[in-house]
């Protein structure tokens, strides 16, 4: 079973090699790197799953044996509000899990919606990973604004490397407040000034209408803190992410412990149960054998 320094040492070692870009000829799908043409955010995100691949990652699709959509509701709606990685989500006999193995998952919320990748480790996702490229020196985000629990990685054609950082490098908690005020407000705004046609789109069954964000980031990575942004990925990876998930998982492991033990305990009370008795059974046998005898 995959202990806790084990799992960080195999996540810090491929972060590692991403983030120093080591070897560039081991595969095809890093050719990118060395050109700013080929830059398109599809084969970054094979770079990184391929990466993942190199190292022994397990990538058996979880995703196809999911019996409903029960299960990714619950997950999405999670990562959403920030409250997704000291939850398990899988039990591993029931999808034959291996303990000894950490799975990739692409898309667990949807093609459609970040992350890209999540790690599944002891039915918990405690590690998720969003790829992003540009020929330029910033993402974009688009309607999605940085998640606080998913590691980024960014590949600029720009820099020609890549980026890795937590959303507390790009955007602080009263900056990201603002902006969701805002599309907030936007919302309640268009739906009160065109109510009419609001109503008018719910009582049809044709068509429908939203309001969609659109966030820029307006200002380039800083070179001199990428090293400091990598050093805090790995010490939230350590002791928050993988430390909260094998906390939880070794609390569950323990109550199956304490169980173990209380019916040990109670074996080991009903064998000296048994014992006393046997050996009661033994000294009368004993006593009435000397009687007999005289």
């Amino acid at each position: 079973m995959l202990t806790k320094k084990e799992v960080y040492a195999t996540l810090q070692h491929i972060l590692q090699d991403i983030f120093e870009n080591k070897d560039k000829n081991v595969s095809t799908a890093s050719e990118h790197l060395t050109s700013i043409k080929n830059v398109n955010s599809q084969n970054f995100e094979t770079y990184i799953f391929d990466k993942f691949i190199k190292y022994g990652i397990n990538n058996k699709n979880i995703i196809k044996e999911i019996p409903s959509e029960t299960l990714l509701t619950r997950i999405k709606k999670d990562y959403n509000n920030d409250k997704i990685y000291d939850k398990t989500y899988f039990n591993s006999s029931k999808y034959k899990l291996d303990e000894d193995s950490i799975y990739i998952i692409k898309n667990i919320c949807g093609t459609q919606s970040p992350p890209d990748f999540a790690l599944l480790i002891h039915g918990y996702l405690p590690i998720l990973l969003e790829a992003k490229s540009s020929k330029g020196k910033r993402p974009l985000w688009n309607c999605s604004l940085p998640n606080k629990n998913t590691i980024y990685l960014f590949y600029s054609g720009s820099y020609n490397r890549i980026f890795i950082h937590l959303s507390n490098h790009i955007l602080d908690d009263e900056m990201e407040s603002i902006l969701r005020d805002l599309y907030n407000q936007i919302k309640v705004l268009v739906n009160k000034v065109n109510e009419e046609k609001i109503k008018k789109l719910l009582t049809s069954k044709k068509w429908d209408y939203y309001p969609r964000p659109m966030y820029n980031q307006k200002f380039d990575y800083d070179l001199s803190e990428i090293n400091n942004y990598f050093t805090d990925v790995l010490s939230k990876l350590k002791n928050q992410y993988i430390s909260t998930m094998f906390s939880e998982y070794d609390s569950d492991s323990e109550d199956d412990s304490e169980e173990e033990s209380e019916e040990e305990s109670e074996n080991e009370s009903n064998q000296d149960n048994e014992s006393d008795s046997e050996d009661e059974l033994s000294e009368l046998t004993e006593s009435i054998n000397k009687v007999t005898i005289k």
